[in-house]
């Protein structure tokens, strides 16, 4: 009554009057009870010795997963690693015995390390994420892209890919996997010259230009990077109006685009190691793949990014 009250002063006296009554025979479940009380009050250092009194003396079978929940509360709150919530979270997961109350608590974690931002606990949720789409017989878009989403939170490129690449095999009429895939290649080859953004960015634009109207600020952008690309790296001047040609086609006012495309089929084909006159030259991030794309010549390339 004590505890329901919010009297956590109450409840934490009560308690340990029991404790004291019963000794060795008091019940665990006084000792939870003593650890949610501390926990209320912020004193995590008696919320501790209990929830570790609680998890000692408890029939192993008889452990929920909201007590590991508990004891990621408080682990959290003392300075617990990031490995050490983790496996708590998984130890909860594990003593449920229903799949959709395993799934919501794993989420419960993901969401947990999520909210913490760095890039360890990214891709700390991208593990449990990646948990997730074990347990589930079909994982959904969304189980794939959020998994894929964390890892590159978490600069973890490698296994971002890896998800992304799922995603577009998957469903390679969405815009996400692609998007995704050629936003991590241009951010690991933020400066064009190993080409790993091209056929991605080739792919994501085929899939954007199913719809115009919709994705015209991708569209724009998407071959912005590509007119780019061809110009200034590949020297492939042909190419580069190709993609500029179709930046037009969308923004046919645009002054920007016009004089680089005027300036390109008026320049020689451009010689390897040189930059001419007209060259499309837009600015790259390793930090902020989403950011906007300029050009010497003042073409302006909107990426947009959108999470689903």
């Amino acid at each position: 009554m004590c505890y329901g009250n919010k009297d956590y002063n109450c409840t934490i006296t009560k308690a340990t009057n029991v404790v004291s009554a019963m000794g060795t025979s008091t019940k665990p479940k006084v000792y939870k009870l003593l650890a949610y009380a501390y926990l209320e009050k912020k004193d995590y250092a008696n919320a501790k010795k209990y929830v570790d009194m609680y998890f000692g003396k408890e029939k192993p079978e008889t452990i929920i997963a909201l007590d590991y929940k508990l004891k990621a509360d408080i682990i959290s709150q003392i300075g617990g690693t990031p490995d050490e919530v983790f496996a708590t979270y998984i130890q909860g997961a594990t003593a449920d015995t229903v799949l959709t109350s395993k799934i919501d608590f794993l989420k419960q974690g993901a969401e947990y390390f999520k909210a913490k931002g760095d890039s360890i606990s990214r891709n700390k949720e991208g593990d449990l994420r990646v948990a997730i789409i074990k347990l589930k017989p079909n994982p959904g878009q969304r189980d794939v892209f959020d998994a894929g989403y964390a890892y590159f939170q978490g600069k973890n490129y490698a296994k971002s890919l890896e998800y992304f690449n799922t995603y577009s095999q998957k469903w390679p009429d969405e815009t996400f996997g692609w998007q995704w895939i050629f936003n991590i290649q241009r951010t690991i080859d933020s400066t064009m010259e190993k080409g790993l953004a091209v056929e991605p960015a080739i792919k994501y634009l085929a899939v954007l230009e199913k719809d115009t109207l919709k994705n015209k600020a991708a569209i724009i952008s998407t071959a912005g990077y590509l007119a780019g690309y061809y110009n200034n790296i590949a020297k492939d001047k042909e190419k580069a109006i190709i993609y500029l040609e179709k930046m037009l086609a969308l923004d046919p006012t645009n002054e920007n685009i016009k004089n680089n495309l005027d300036l390109l089929k008026k320049a020689p084909a451009p010689k390897t190691g040189s930059n001419p006159k007209g060259s499309v030259v837009p600015k790259t991030s390793s930090q902020k793949p989403a950011s906007n794309a300029k050009s010497k010549t003042t073409v302006t390339a909107k990426n947009t990014v959108s999470k689903k």
